[in-house]
């Protein structure tokens, strides 16, 4: 009788233990084809398929905010993303948080618009903090395993630094 509590509960356990492991184990957030969404990121914009990402290849995988430019006077507001974003697909609302968002982390100079500067800026310290060697390229160790950058949680370590650094 002792020998079958023992074992069930050897059971439960190796159960739980697989049940908690799951989620953990579909972090690395893999397609259907069997590769991490990072790592076909990465080759997304690694366009030249040389291993490493240049800030111009960095720079053109990102979204082309001016092209919500809709008056043509070089900045974007947020009514002007939201309107953007919704044509893209986006709820309303979620548009005009995420706009709201946007505007907010790219404008430096605090006129609630963003200018091709200001993001080419912003774009350039984000590269900077994720070029951890300093070598003017991102290489796959430096690239960020997990979604970096869409919602909560982006820039949460790189496959190199497990999440120990965060670049922002």
């Amino acid at each position: 009788m002792m020998m079958k509590i023992k074992t069930r509960t050897a059971l439960l356990f190796i159960a739980l233990s697989a049940a908690l492991a799951a989620p953990a184990a579909a972090e690395d957030q893999t397609t259907h084809h069997g590769r991490s969404n990072a790592a076909e990121r990465f080759d997304k914009a690694d366009t030249n398929k040389d291993g490493k990402i240049s800030f111009e290849e960095f720079a053109a995988s990102l979204p082309d905010f001016m092209l919500a430019d809709t008056d043509k006077d070089g900045k974007v507001t947020v009514a002007e993303l939201t309107s953007y974003l919704e044509g893209k697909g986006a709820k309303p609302k979620r548009a005009e948080r995420r706009a709201k968002r946007i505007v907010k982390r790219y404008d430096a100079n605090n006129d609630s618009a963003i200018t091709a500067t200001e993001i080419q800026s912003r774009q350039k310290k984000v590269f900077a903090l994720l070029d951890k060697n300093d070598d003017g390229s991102i290489d796959n160790n430096e690239w960020p395993s997990r979604n970096w950058h869409h919602g909560k949680g982006h820039h949460k370590g790189t496959k190199k630094d497990n999440g120990q650094n965060s670049a922002e």
